[in-house]
């Protein structure tokens, strides 16, 4: 019954860090393909959550990640400054990858079957796994 209480308690304290989830990049590339992109913002629900829960930040997680074209660049800082501590090289510039983001989705279209080279955006944000 103790163990109850405990776990309770510790549940509901605020003061606790949220809890870093990494999943496989092989696992997002999958998902990423099979979903057609829409996983794609849902790892943007779940990040902009994380950093909501990590700095006390004021936002709706959920309209940075339906209006993604707005917020992506300020993620991907937010993810450099988050991981900078913890790599020995440089972090990967924002700009670049929020710029191949936009590429990718005006590559949706092309004619077909070219189009399907769009799908590859999920590579941009599979660079941000290799800052970590």
């Amino acid at each position: 019954m103790e163990n109850i209480e405990i776990l309770d308690v510790d549940l509901h304290d605020e003061n606790l860090k949220p809890k870093v989830e990494l999943i496989d990049s092989n696992k997002f590339i999958i998902l990423s393909l099979l979903t057609f992109g829409v996983y794609d913002i849902w790892w943007m629900f779940k990040t902009w959550t994380f950093f909501k829960k990590d700095e006390g930040l004021d936002i709706m997680p959920w309209a940075r990640a339906l209006f993604m074209i707005f917020f992506l660049h300020s993620l991907f800082d937010k993810i450099n400054l988050f991981t900078a501590p913890h790599v020995d090289k440089n972090p990967i510039n924002s700009t670049p990858l929020f710029l191949g983001y936009i590429l990718f989705n005006f590559l949706g279209r092309l004619p077909d079957p070219f189009w399907l080279i769009s799908l590859l955006g999920f590579f941009v944000f599979n660079c941000t796994y290799k800052s970590i």
